[in-house]
């Protein structure tokens, strides 16, 4: 099966971009070396100089961190499109980006600005995606937080937080898809008042969810003060919270006071999940959905509120390098059928339809293939990303299943943004 529908993303893309172009406008090279091409030797001076929708790429340059602007505002595209990160300093604030623009940020790395380096989104009604991002340890905040924000996407995120929490969203819908998320590592073990974790908050004014696809989440240690941030895996209140694609969530295990064992038995065990402690009816209370082949190290906590455990859908495509071939692992239900679908990108709000929301481009929407899924209720497909690709360029995905029982699905969205080997 994945044999017959290799290459339908190339022919097919290709001559439907004959009649349509694409999204993207001016593109500009960054690079702080001043290589042959070059425009600008800075981040923060090619943005102020790009036009709405132009895309920025990000070459390796000196080795020195670039400098991000202050704030971003509108559409744009700042990728890294080589295999690692660039590092990157400046607090960054994504901010009221309208409703219909897109900000993609690609492949950077804020280990090397301690505490002098995040990238916060906040009050975007607009579509922001962060693919391949890198905080470190000595990173407080990193590229980790979501403040008042309709659809954010952190796609490949590695977030090994200072301090905790690695991850937190504030009044905003999240996307955590194929990311890792966890306390930073000292010597084999979560160094003592690291935590990782995530928190997701709401409010009772708008109904807010947070997705988990494909992710692997861990608290970390609490230190003895009792100053840093969460030990449980996700900490969520006044929020939804859905989780798909095989995905691991682990609470922090601790034989006492910062001392770290999840070998012994006697450890203090913290909660995988921990939600707020509404009961239904209360509007406050947070719905948890879970495939069941979610990984919890331990329990949820507290066992009040609304919880549904059932299998669904999932897509996460591998990485779009041009020119070579790309397999996309798709999650359905038992004995089901799925089939897998791309586009370009879009800024409109998905279409909602009882089966699911569409992400993809209604009018550019390319077949990949289809596959019965095996005992483990997976199938990968298999296609060859085109070389005419831009560089920032970001395909969409969305898996559909179909049960035996005729019951028919969508999935939630997978991205991936193109790249060079």
């Amino acid at each position: 099966m994945a044999r017959k529908h290799r290459g339908v993303l190339v022919g097919l893309v290709l001559g439907a971009a004959l009649a349509l172009p694409l999204a993207g406008q001016r593109t500009w090279i960054v690079d702080s070396a001043n290589g042959p091409g070059t425009d600008y030797l800075d981040i923060d001076a090619a943005y102020a100089a790009a036009g709405v929708g132009d895309t920025l790429v990000v070459r390796p340059g000196n080795g020195m961190p670039y400098d991000l602007p202050a704030a971003i505002t509108r559409s744009i595209r700042i990728v890294a499109p080589g295999p690692s990160p660039v590092p990157v300093r400046q607090r960054c604030h994504v901010q009221n980006v309208p409703r219909g623009d897109i900000v993609v940020l690609d492949n950077m790395d804020f280990s090397t600005e301690s505490y002098n380096a995040y990238l916060t989104p906040r009050d975007c009604s607009g579509l922001v995606i962060m693919s391949r991002m890198y905080a470190s340890p000595f990173v407080v905040g990193g590229a980790g937080t979501v403040l008042n924000s309709d659809r954010v996407v952190l796609t490949r995120f590695r977030n090994y937080p200072f301090g905790g929490p690695a991850l937190r969203g504030v009044d905003s819908n999240v996307w955590v898809i194929d990311s890792d998320v966890r306390p930073y590592y000292s010597s084999g073990q979560p160094a003592i008042g690291l935590r990782g974790g995530t928190q997701f908050t709401g409010t009772t004014a708008r109904r807010r969810t947070t997705w988990l696809i494909g992710s692997r989440i861990e608290g970390g240690i609490p230190h003895p003060n009792g100053l840093t941030g969460p030990d449980s895996g996700v900490e969520v209140s006044h929020c939804d919270l859905l989780i798909a694609g095989r995905s691991t969530i682990l609470g922090c295990a601790e034989c006492g006071a910062g001392t770290w064992c999840p070998s012994n038995p006697l450890s203090r065990r913290y909660p995988s999940i921990w939600r707020s402690s509404y009961s239904p009816p209360d509007p406050r209370a947070s719905w948890l959905v879970r495939d069941p082949n979610t990984t919890l190290d331990n329990c949820i906590r507290p066992s009040v509120g609304y919880e549904l455990v059932r299998e669904f859908p999932a897509v996460l495509p591998g990485e779009a390098i041009r020119g070579q071939p790309q397999s996309i692992l798709t999650y359905g239900p038992t004995n089901s059928i799925v089939a897998v679908f791309a586009s370009f990108v879009h800024g409109e709000e998905p279409v909602k339809l009882s089966v699911g929301d569409v992400w993809l481009d209604p009018y550019l929407v390319v077949a990949i293939g289809n596959a019965a899924v095996a005992t483990d209720r997976t199938a990968t497909l298999h296609t060859t990303i085109p070389t005419w690709l831009k560089l920032g360029d970001v395909l969409v995905y969305q898996a559909t299943s179909l049960s035996p029982s005729g019951q028919w699905e969508i999935s939630q969205p997978g991205f991936a943004v193109v790249r060079d080997p």
